[in-house]
């Protein structure tokens, strides 16, 4: 069988390339010789070529197989000083994908978003495969490259230049120009003496100025190393525009990162990528077992995803008995296996960080994604304009509402959802960024549903605190929550004022004598040990929601030794208290019940929702289906 490495590259078959066809310095059969080879490598570059065994290789990747030369590495993990790029069907794979994505741009160019483990090819794919191809052959269109800071820039233009001066003279252009830090193009032709540029190829740092490439024109824009910034989602919106006029979309974004380089400060890749679809991206994955060296067949081109999968494994296993979590988190990150395992919290968690991560990996297997929705919710009025009292859930991509489709309201579960508010005290503030939030819940039960299981988050800081009470109002009124069913984090008074003034005091829980808890000290380490069990017990496995799973292993201790709120993180911390609240109460109900000569008359539940013998009027999902096309 005849390699691929062989097959696919055929010009590295050919011990000297024919020059540069010119009729003036050559003979004629050595013209015509030069000009039948050069076109037919042209059209294949142009159009692509399909080998003998049928493959079709798209033009970008026959062109940088066969003429481009790189830093690889060869069997042993030695580092050649430049070769031409191995031919790997999981880089065609991925090269296909940003291919077919932008070829029929009429129809508009799908964007792409990355999220890979280390060394799987993503910035030679794009810099030496794609854009070099961009600048050498489609000679009607810019491109940008934007990059956090001077250090990535610097690096990814020498990746550019380096590839670009491997290439044959023949697909070279007269002279380069301009020919900056920041830009590049072809000085194709001379009006009035003048150098008129083409294809232009921009180099800007965007990390602090996400708006650098705001009023160009750009037929692809990538955005490289997308862990690293703390304003992706910025950098993102103000990219939009360059690929489009109006409603017609021109050009393509990519956006591409290591899962190392994600960190805590920031959670817009993790939000972008996790939400793909919602954002108008498609989504591509590359884990840790593809292209790994020592598990590649060179002579197929396919990587041994069974060995490289069982080596990791081992790798994690014997990190994990080091001891060290902080070794053992890193090697997941660094090395993911699912899409879940890029975005892994590192740092000392306060909790069983395994459990949580094998939780998170689990929900990613089973795609649970597609069970959650997002929204916001609404008042219900009439025909005269009068407010209901019921509320309805609008599906809108742009929500702050996250939603689970099996845990909605119905007859089996209505008493037992309960809730919590983990609330912020300023409409702004200058010293934190922190948000506020609120979980419902639903209770452990025996009856024929899903319980014991986070039902919906709304994690959101808006212009007022009144906003953001308003809409925990809403999400308590849709889920029906009853008498003493909702807990507070409540250090001042404006959130239960805002409840009793709209009539809906009655949800609120007493603890003692005042309506809510503070969360002090010890409280806190109270209801710590309470998710410690909670996590012990194995409950995470109705946690349907990933960004619960992170909330929750962010909780740590800061240099005071005091536990650290963390939004998603505190309104848990609420929700284990009061689910222990009931379980005490239900026990202390069961002792009095089974001593003699006592009756017992069980406390009376009232809920929000109208009831039948056996129905029960729920509250409307409006599933407005909504496709994000920039802001």
């Amino acid at each position: 069988m005849t390699s691929v490495q062989e097959l696919y590259r055929p010009v590295l078959g050919i011990s000297e390339l024919p020059e540069v066809p010119q009729q003036d310095t050559m003979s004629l059969s050595e013209y015509i010789d030069a000009k039948r080879f050069w076109d037919e490598q042209l059209r294949r570059c142009l159009y692509g070529w399909i080998a003998p065994d049928g493959r079709y290789i798209n033009p970008k990747l026959y062109f940088y197989l066969n003429f481009v030369s790189i830093p690889v590495l060869d069997h042993n993990g030695n580092v050649l000083e430049k070769t031409n790029p191995y031919y790997l069907r999981d880089d065609q794979d991925t090269i296909d994908t940003i291919h077919f994505a932008e070829s029929n741009r009429h129809k508009n160019a799908e964007d792409i978003i990355v999220a890979k483990a280390r060394r799987k090819h993503w910035t030679f794919n794009t810099h030496c495969c794609v854009l070099l191809w961009d600048f050498v052959f489609d000679h009607n269109s810019n491109c940008g490259i934007g990059y956090p800071d001077e250090d990535y820039l610097d690096m990814g233009r020498l990746y550019f230049l380096e590839a670009y001066d491997s290439i044959p003279d023949y697909f070279k252009c007269e002279k380069i120009y301009p020919n900056n830090a920041n830009e590049i193009g072809y000085a194709s032709v001379r009006l009035g003496g003048k150098a008129v540029a083409h294809n232009l190829l921009y180099f800007y740092p965007i990390g602090k100025r996400p708006g650098k490439f705001r009023g160009k024109a750009l037929k692809r824009l990538l955005i490289d190393e997308a862990g690293v910034y703390l304003n992706l989602l910025d950098c993102v919106n103000a990219g939009i525009d360059c690929v489009r006029l109006g409603a017609k979309k021109f050009g393509q974004i990519l956006i591409g990162g290591t899962s190392d380089m994600i960190t805590n400060k920031s959670t817009d890749y993790k939000d972008l990528y996790q939400r793909a679809n919602d954002y108008g991206f498609k989504k591509i994955f590359i884990p840790a077992y593809k292209m790994m060296e020592g598990h590649i067949d060179y002579d197929t081109g396919i990587s041994n995803t069974e060995t490289a999968l069982a080596d990791l494994l081992q790798r994690r296993d014997n990190k994990r008995k080091s001891g060290s979590l902080k070794f053992y988190e890193s090697e997941i990150q660094e090395n993911p296996i699912t899409e879940e395992e890029c975005f892994i919290a590192t740092g000392k968690s306060l909790f069983d960080v395994d459990q949580i991560n094998k939780q998170a990996i689990v929900n990613g297997q089973n795609d649970r994604e597609k069970d959650i929705i997002t929204g916001y919710f609404e008042w219900i009025f009439d025909a005269r304009g009068q407010n209901t009292g019921r509320v309805e859930f609008i599906e809108d991509a742009m929500g702050k509402v996250r939603l689970h489709l099996p845990s909605l309201p119905n007859k089996n579960n209505a008493d037992l959802f309960v809730a919590s508010i983990d609330d912020y005290y300023k409409d702004v503030s200058t010293w934190s960024d922190s948000k506020g939030c609120c979980i419902v819940y639903t209770e452990p039960s025996h009856k024929p549903v899903l319980s014991d299981a986070v039902a919906a988050v709304y994690l959101e800081r808006p212009n007022t605190r009144t906003d953001f009470l308003n809409s925990c109002l809403k999400m308590c009124v849709f889920f029906g929550i009853g008498y003493g069913k909702l807990l507070l984090e409540n250090n001042d008074n404006v959130a239960e004022k805002h409840y009793v003034d709209a009539g809906y005091g009655y949800m609120l829980r007493w603890v003692g004598k005042d309506i809510g808890i503070r969360l002090s000290e010890p409280i806190k380490n109270g209801a710590i040990k309470l998710g410690e069990e909670f996590i012990e017990s194995g409950r995470l496995k109705n946690i349907y929601f990933n960004d619960v799973l992170d909330g929750i292993k962010k909780i740590r201790r800061g240099a005071d030794k005091k536990a650290l709120n963390t939004d998603i993180g505190s309104a848990m911390l609420l929700i284990w208290m009061l689910l222990d609240m009931y379980r005490n109460e239900y026990l202390s109900v069961l002792n009095d019940s089974n001593k003699p000569n006592q009756t017992h008359i069980a406390p009376q539940i009232s809920f929000a929702f109208s009831k039948s013998e056996d129905v029960m009027v729920a509250p409307a999902v409006k599933r407005n289906l909504f496709t994000f096309s920039g802001r």
